[in-house]
């Protein structure tokens, strides 16, 4: 740095008020780093360039203002350089340091002794000795309500100024023009009136001549003050008719009743109606196709039944044979023929064989002894059979035929007999077959139904005739037979027991009506809504119902919900004849007379407050057959999803999961 001399000091004094070139732009750019990070470094930063500033040897004090050579130097120390000071700057200095103006003049320009405004004698005004308020440095509220006042204000004024501008862009629409009933509408929300019923052709000012009444029945009418049909060519040439103040009376009356309320249409989403139903596929285990056949058979399989372990199928033929297939190896074990049986029951029966002659006639008709139902117990491991042909229910025990090495009873089938039977049980034994002995069960009118209760004891049998239908249950330990209703029921389509309360189910055709057999009461009666009922099964809860109709629609029937149906579905086109339940998995299937049997997913739940979930999963379309159309009778595999299906045909289908 170049050295300050005399000449450069004077240079200073004459130009007071200008500084050097390097009070203006500093020489070292660091910014504002420490210089405490070069003190142990030659040099003490940078300059614009990028050079470095060598760190020079400072002789002389280390004071920042110092003398030397008769003059006062500054020292800078980031920028390692001495500023020679003008007499001007000393005088500013010791302004400062003692605490007055650094120019030393006044604020109207008067440059001399400093004024005292405060003496210190005391005055007659007062002092206030006390801070300011804290709402004097707050903004104002009453400012502030006025700003959002006025920004209201020009914010409606360019609102004002915007519809003054829309409107003026209409076009004004003329009330002699003629326009349409939608460019009113749009403009004015226009209603429509109701429009006045159209005459009839007697009422016609013109009706065809065949309306036209010659001159004795134009009297007749007059005198019962009938309408007179009349003709004229044109409109204005009928007279002033008597009715006519009175009929435009009405009109007026009925265009100011009439309700003018425009009804706006809801856009709604069809997707958001659908509920939300979790995928099939996660829904799994469940029958979806075909994995084995039992058959042939003689004739067509009327109905199918499922012992209590899974292991016997029994097929009721309208041949009058029943056939018990093994279904883990697919073979048949047994055949019975029970149309040979009955012949040789209603032979043995000395007292039946008097009042049985017209039937015994009638033996030759295929269609007569054809089983209608055939039943399982549904005691676990136990092994009778309820049979119904013709007039007769045969209850028959089959386990010492399907398990020879095992000792069996089929003399009492597992019951002790208390008292003495009924008058219209009868034990028959089998001399040439191997059946054992077989209880026989007679009725007055064709049987067309048996159900069997939970505990195996007590079955419910159905049967039918022209003049009605009667339930009449049986107890098999002490062979009775008692009838729960005094009158002969009609329309009844099926019956069944709730699986742990005493109560009764009964099918009519239009209503299901829920017994209490302990206290011999109605206890609750559904309203279906359907035309009618063709079907019915109970969960194996027993605190839902589900029912088939004709029109091949399901309802669901919450018991502990409502009497009403929960749910109704519509998944067949021709009578839904066979519904059932999965006893231990959340599934059901019914079936109908298209071919086709749709299977459900169904839970549950313990909790009252959540409604059940049903999910439809599949349709199993049966093959066509040339003899006819329709599914008999369904049943499910108690521990597996298995579903059997029989029709027409003379096979029994498996339908299990392959996935």
């Amino acid at each position: 740095m170049e050295s300050v001399t005399r000449k450069s000091v004077l240079q200073l004094e004459e130009r007071p008020g200008d500084s050097s070139s390097s009070s203006d732009e500093e020489i070292n750019t660091i910014g504002n780093v420490p210089l405490d990070w070069y003190k142990d470094l030659s040099h003490i930063g940078y300059t614009r360039d990028g050079i470095k500033l060598l760190r020079r040897k400072r002789v002389g004090p280390l004071c920042p203002v110092y003398v030397k050579k008769g003059f006062y130097y500054l020292y800078d120390e980031k920028n390692d350089e001495e500023i020679a000071l003008s007499r001007n700057d000393l005088k500013r200095l010791v302004s400062i340091v003692r605490l007055q103006n650094p120019s030393g003049a006044t604020e109207s320009g008067f440059v001399g002794e400093e004024i005292v405004f405060w003496t210190g004698t005391p005055r007659i005004e007062p002092i206030r000795n006390r801070n300011e308020p804290k709402r004097s440095f707050l903004p104002s509220r009453h400012e502030a309500a006025q700003v959002v006042k006025l920004v209201r204000s020009i914010l409606r004024r360019k609102r004002i100024e915007e519809l003054k501008e829309h409107k003026s862009e209409k076009e004004d629409l003329s009330i002699w023009e003629e326009t349409s009933f939608e460019q009113v509408g749009r403009s004015h929300h226009y209603l429509p009136p109701p429009k006045t019923p159209l005459p009839g052709h007697e009422e016609s000012y013109r009706p065809p001549p065949e309306f036209l009444l010659n001159e004795e029945e134009k009297s007749k009418r007059k005198e019962n003050n009938e309408l007179v049909p009349e003709t004229y060519n044109f409109l204005r040439h009928v007279p002033l008719y008597t009715s006519l103040i009175r009929e435009h009376f009405e009109r007026c009356l009925e265009l100011y009743c009439a309700p003018r309320m425009r009804v706006r249409r809801r856009k709604i989403d069809p997707e958001a109606l659908l509920p939300k139903l979790p995928s099939p596929d996660t829904l799994r285990p469940f029958p979806d196709s075909q994995v084995a056949s039992f058959g042939p058979h003689a004739g067509a399989i009327r109905a199918i039944s499922l012992n209590s372990n899974g292991q016997w199928l029994a097929c009721a033929c309208q041949d009058g044979s029943v056939s018990i297939w093994e279904v883990a190896t697919g073979i048949c074990r047994i055949r019975i023929d029970f149309q040979e049986k009955l012949k040789e029951m209603l032979a043995s029966f000395e007292s039946l064989s008097q009042a049985t002659e017209s039937e015994m006639e009638s033996m030759g008709q295929y269609e007569d002894l054809s089983i209608l139902h055939v039943a399982w117990s549904p005691k676990e491991n136990d092994f009778k059979l309820a049979v119904c042909i013709k007039h007769f229910v045969a209850v028959v025990n089959v386990a010492h035929i399907l398990y020879p090495d095992e000792a069996q009873d089929s003399q009492s089938f597992g019951y002790s007999v208390v008292g003495e039977p009924s008058s219209n049980w009868k034990d028959w034994k089998d001399e040439r077959g191997n059946l054992g002995r077989i209880a026989i069960i007679e009725h007055s009118r064709k049987v067309q139904h048996v159900h069997w209760h939970q505990r195996g004891d007590y079955f419910v049998v159905l049967t039918k005739n022209a003049f009605g239908s009667s339930l009449v249950v049986h107890q098999l330990s002490r062979k009775r037979t008692q009838s729960p209703f005094s009158k002969s029921a009609k329309g009844v389509i099926t019956a069944d027991f709730h699986p742990s309360k005493s109560l009764f189910f009964i099918t009519t055709k239009h209503h299901v009506r829920i017994y209490d057999l302990a206290q011999a009461q109605l206890v609750n009666k559904l309203v279906t809504g359907i035309s009618e009922i063709s079907a019915m099964s109970v969960h194996p809860s027993g605190n839902h119902v589900l029912i088939g109709s004709v029109e091949g629609q399901l309802v669901w029937f919450d018991l502990d919900l409502s009497s009403r149906p929960y749910k109704r579905i519509r998944d067949h086109t021709y009578t839904v004849s066979s519904i059932a339940f999965h006893p231990t998995l959340p599934l059901f299937a019914d079936a109908s007379d298209d071919q086709t049997v749709a299977v459900f997913h169904a839970t549950v739940y313990e909790d009252l407050l959540q409604n059940p979930l049903i999910v439809p999963l599949k349709v199993l379309k049966l093959p066509h057959n040339s003899k006819g159309t329709g599914v008999w009778s369904i049943c499910w595999h108690p521990q597996l999803p298995w579903l059997f299906v029989s029709g027409i045909d003379e096979y029994v289908r498996l339908y299990a999961d392959t996935s």
